[in-house]
């Protein structure tokens, strides 16, 4: 086979042979586990390995050589308008473990089928009807086309805005409605976000640099970057093993859920009914210590208070100044600082007590208590047995 070996296409060889490799993995992880998520990941993986095929090629010397010139001119190579959907999808799949890509998501797709349909036609008029390059008369392959190019940036620039918009909207809507917010913020999804969106950031600059995009030894450094960060997102998916997971239902944008008969006098009005109503969740809270619970929700606080979640989340985003999670966060502070003065930290460990207050994780706990004090557990312990010892 015709392969000439040059530093880029035996750097790009070497991503594309692990790209095809990481992506058989995640597929089969999907099939074994069931993860949709791995499989979507797993097609956007391959499309990426495709993407840069062509220079990885064409730095072999394949533009140059038939049948491979053909070979790279009708084979469509780069999805540049699926990659976007892909994206958008396999975030919606890592933060809601129920999503399936449905009828009603193939409008998505539309624009790469489009352009299937165009390279198809392409081939039939070339290869069948005229048996000559009519299409390719300039010897320019259509997928390096600068319209395409800049079609398949807008297209993944705005799936990744997309993208960026359902995690925070995810995120906005659990630290409103649990308080265990921080093991379910799913930061992989925010860092594989960051590198899908600096995969168009370098791509514009490539852009603004040299905009004829056909040009290979200007664009060889792009294709290089590329591949490290579709790279990084494919390994550190499978070697951190990310899961999806259950979605949370209640957001800013939702309706309030229905009262029962009576509850109507509940719903705050002014000043003095959020005081009224501040006072009677603290009372509650302290009666019952709710936020031992570390599954606690809002949902479930509020049934324990006869209101509606979308009640009580105005509540105490008001009356306290915070969110939902933040606020049972302080509550599990406080009460670790009592047990501390109890000198508790003799007979049990920091950690161990922080359990016992309401939390779920070390991690947790320590942002938590840090963003609280603005000291770590270690060092308020070792400021309060000072104190004590004066």
């Amino acid at each position: 086979m015709h392969y000439q070996f040059n530093f880029y296409s035996a750097i790009l060889l070497i991503f594309f042979s692990q790209g095809i490799i990481f992506s058989y993995l995640l597929f089969r992880r999907s099939a074994s586990q069931n993860r949709y998520a791995d499989k979507l990941l797993g097609i956007f993986i391959v499309l990426c390995a495709l993407y840069i095929l062509p220079w990885m090629l064409g730095f072999a010397g394949w533009y140059f050589v038939q049948p491979y010139r053909d070979i790279m001119f009708y084979l469509p190579l780069q999805q540049l308008l699926l990659l976007g959907p892909l994206m958008y999808f396999y975030t919606c799949s890592q933060l809601d473990v129920s999503f399936k890509i449905v009828r009603k998501n193939f409008i998505h797709f539309i624009p790469a089928a489009m352009y299937l349909a165009y390279t198809f036609i392409v081939w039939v008029v070339d290869k069948i009807i005229l048996g000559r390059y009519y299409f390719y008369a300039d010897g320019h392959d259509k997928d390096l086309d600068s319209w395409y190019q800049l079609l398949g940036l807008f297209s993944m620039s705005i799936y990744g805005f997309m993208s960026m918009k359902k995690y925070l909207g995810y995120r906005r809507t659990i630290f409103n409605s649990v308080s265990f917010a921080d093991t379910i913020t799913f930061a992989w999804v925010k860092k594989y976000l960051f590198a899908f969106l600096a995969m168009q950031a370098i791509r514009i600059i490539f852009f603004v640099l040299y905009p004829e995009w056909g040009n290979f030894s200007a664009k060889g450094w792009y294709y290089l970057s590329f591949s490290i960060l579709f790279y990084y997102i494919a390994i550190h998916a499978l070697l951190n093993n990310v899961k999806s997971i259950a979605p949370v239902k209640l957001t800013e944008e939702d309706e309030p859920l229905p009262l029962r008969k009576g509850q109507e006098e509940n719903q705050p009005a002014d000043n003095l009914q959020f005081e009224s109503w501040k006072l009677r969740i603290s009372s509650f809270i302290e009666q019952h210590r709710s936020y031992e619970n570390p599954e606690l929700t809002l949902a479930d606080l509020a049934r324990d208070l006869q209101t509606n979640p979308t009640t009580l989340s105005k509540v105490i985003n008001k009356a306290y100044g915070m969110n939902f999670n933040d606020f049972i966060n302080n509550l599990r502070i406080e009460a670790f600082k009592q047990q501390l003065n109890l000198k508790v930290y003799e007979k049990h460990t920091l950690l161990a007590i922080a359990f016992d207050c309401g939390f779920n994780s070390k991690t947790t706990f320590n942002r938590a208590f840090k963003k609280n004090t603005s000291l770590t557990p270690k060092s308020y312990v070792a400021e309060t047995v000072e104190q004590n010892n004066i």
